[in-house]
């Protein structure tokens, strides 16, 4: 409960540019604190709403949301969990959606966003819905390769 002007006015600046009913800002250190904050945030967003069984937050393999244990555990580096000594539960990964490195021989970006896409859809069924608690996802994967996905990947993962 501690704020002075700047915050106020940059959260007021941050309400006018995002959708309705963005009104409210929490301000971190670095990227890393932000996504422990958000993970501690859904969790206790899904208690708030009786659905205390939502744990489980879906990632994608080779992203990268920061270097602490949390931070590290959502992202899916292999070489930084093989770093550390335990790992945030209920964490999981899907594929990246790495085209150029990633799809099959004749395959096309368009088909290939799509399949990575719905490999989102496909762990949420398989873990169900009712026990999902977050998907997090770079727009562009930058440490794990400057990866864009095709462009129908995230129209996909909205639907």
């Amino acid at each position: 409960k501690t704020t002075h002007p700047p915050v106020i006015e940059l959260s007021a600046m941050l309400a006018e540019v995002t959708p309705a009913g963005f009104n409210h800002f929490f301000y971190c250190n670095s990227g890393s604190e932000g996504n422990d904050t958000v993970l501690r945030l859904v969790h206790q967003y899904w208690r708030v709403q009786g659905q205390p069984q939502k744990k489980y937050v879906i990632s994608r393999k080779n992203g990268y949301h920061g270097s602490t244990i949390a931070g590290g555990t959502l992202g899916g580096m292999g070489y930084m969990h093989e770093q550390m000594p335990s790992k945030v539960e209920n964490i999981v990964h899907i594929d990246q959606p790495y085209f150029f490195g990633e799809a099959a021989a004749g395959e096309t970006p368009e088909a290939f966003g799509l399949a990575r896409a719905q490999q989102l859809e496909a762990k949420i069924l398989e873990l169900g819905a009712e026990n999902v608690a977050a998907f997090i996802g770079e727009p562009f994967q930058g440490a794990g390769g400057v990866i864009f996905p095709p462009s129908t990947y995230w129209p996909e993962i909205q639907r």
